[in-house]
């Protein structure tokens, strides 16, 4: 180490090139450094823009059908009005009398001759019914309209119906054929929440209404109802309604999962309507799984915060959960659909990406180090290291070897000033030598001659 130690202090290059590059390394790893974080904001920030995004497309695609089924509702609700309002004609009672029947349980259904499942509407009026021509006109137009828009909405809706709040109702439903034999003579249909919701008890405001989810055992499938009510005169003389199936909205939400996110969705009201670690509590609540009275801490964490929510906020923090919440809203029922998205998952993303930039950061680092190591060899330590030898050769009594003298800068001005000094060294050195060689052929010729070295003269004998 001390040995390591003295080369470097005695290597002025060596020295220059460590503190030189100390110095890069620190201002490139500074640099490096705050980019990495000015990255890792920009990319985490990015990042969540783009899965809001996407939660928004998302919502509207989910919204589509629940959308077109409020929107036709309004063009049927509107036949209906018209054709109602022209008023009962004879026809339309003979009609009744030519299609339907009053079978053995009490019941009227369509006549079985005249039922086919494809292009006729069920027909089922509750066995204490008392048929009057209003009923008649009603149950005969139900059944026209019904099968005629049914036809056209069967490949986007599970069916298609007309009820009478005296309790009777037209079904459009081929993949159930035999629906209205299935329903008993005595059923009450304005007990049940598709038409109770449409009452003006329950919607004065008359308007398109959703019910909560539940298990249709018919179609043994998960489905959400659409009730719009119909009034001429102030009177309610219908509810029409489309049955939605929503598992496949079911399956794309709980499947929907990556790396720690998810997606749930619930009512205003506070019932679930997906969440992924509820399905068999949803199973078994019906569809009236009550986040307050039912949900863990976390499901009504993320309800508060949804429902607490300032305006239409659609990206919030939930600190108990360390995680974002993207909020969107499934138009027609207007559910609430959140993304639930870890911010370690943020995190992660943006990390993973910055940090191949301070890789790539740190490798230009080293690169630039190695050049800077290779340009210095090559243009000041191999020159100083040729000056160093051929002044410890000159140093030594040795000739020099004739150093590059064409370099333009100061190192080229040193070797040729060190030629110079070698050259004339040199001539020094060899004029000395001859001086030195007259002086001893003098003294030779003195010697030879009689003369003594030591001052006393010979004489000849």
């Amino acid at each position: 180490m001390k040995k390591i130690r003295r080369f470097f202090n005695k290597s002025i290059v060596t020295n220059t090139l460590i503190t030189v590059g100390v110095r890069i390394a620190l201002v490139i790893t500074l640099l490096t450094s705050l980019s990495y974080f000015h990255i890792y904001s920009q990319i985490a920030t990015a990042k969540l823009a783009e899965l809001q995004s996407f939660a928004q497309e998302r919502g509207l695609r989910e919204s589509q059908i629940f959308r077109l089924a409020h929107d036709n509702h309004q063009l049927l609700k509107q036949d209906i009005l018209n054709s109602y309002q022209a008023g009962v004609n004879q026809t339309l009672l003979t009609q009744f009398e030519h299609d339907f029947e009053r079978q053995p349980d009490g019941a009227i259904r369509v006549a079985g001759d005249n039922f086919d499942a494809n292009h006729t509407s069920g027909m089922w009026i509750a066995a204490d019914v008392e048929l009057t021509d209003d009923i008649k006109h009603k149950a005969v137009l139900f059944s026209r309209l019904v099968a005629q828009y049914g036809k056209s909405w069967r490949n986007r809706f599970t069916n298609t119906y007309a009820i009478g709040p005296e309790n009777f109702a037209a079904v459009y439903w081929p993949e159930i054929p035999d629906f209205s034999d299935r329903i008993s003579s005595d059923f009450d249909m304005r007990q049940q929440e598709y038409f109770a919701i449409s009452t003006q008890e329950n919607n004065p405001s008359q308007q398109t209404v959703w019910t909560g989810i539940y298990r249709d055992q018919q179609a043994d499938m998960w489905m959400v109802s659409v009730e719009t009510p119909i009034y001429s005169q102030q009177q309610h003389i219908a509810t029409i309604g489309n049955d939605i199936s929503i598992d496949q909205l079911f399956q794309r939400t709980v499947s929907d999962k990556y790396q720690g996110s998810y997606n749930i969705i619930f009512r205003d009201d506070g019932r679930l309507i997906v969440h992924p670690h509820y399905v068999e509590q949803l199973k078994a609540s019906e569809g009236n799984f009550y986040i307050s009275q039912d949900g863990d801490s976390s499901l009504k964490a993320i309800y508060q915060t949804v429902i607490g929510r300032q305006s239409e906020q659609q990206l919030l923090e939930l600190d108990q959960l360390d995680a974002y919440l993207i909020v969107t809203r499934i138009s027609g029922p207007e559910w609430f659909y959140i993304r639930v998205i870890p911010k370690a998952h943020i995190a992660d993303l943006a990390s993973s990406t910055a940090a191949i930039v301070f890789l790539f950061g740190l490798l230009a680092l080293i690169i630039e180090l190695l050049v800077l190591c290779a340009v210095m060899k090559r243009k000041i330590t191999w020159p100083l290291l040729q000056l160093t030898r051929a002044t410890m050769a000159v140093t030594r009594g040795y000739k020099a070897q004739e150093l590059d003298g064409q370099r333009p800068d100061e190192l080229g001005r040193l070797a040729r000033s060190f030629n110079k000094m070698s050259q004339r060294l040199a001539k020094r050195d060899f004029e000395l030598a001859q001086s030195a060689n007259s002086l001893q052929d003098k003294l030779h010729q003195l010697e030879s001659s009689g003369y003594c070295l030591n001052g006393w003269q010979n004489y000849p004998s």
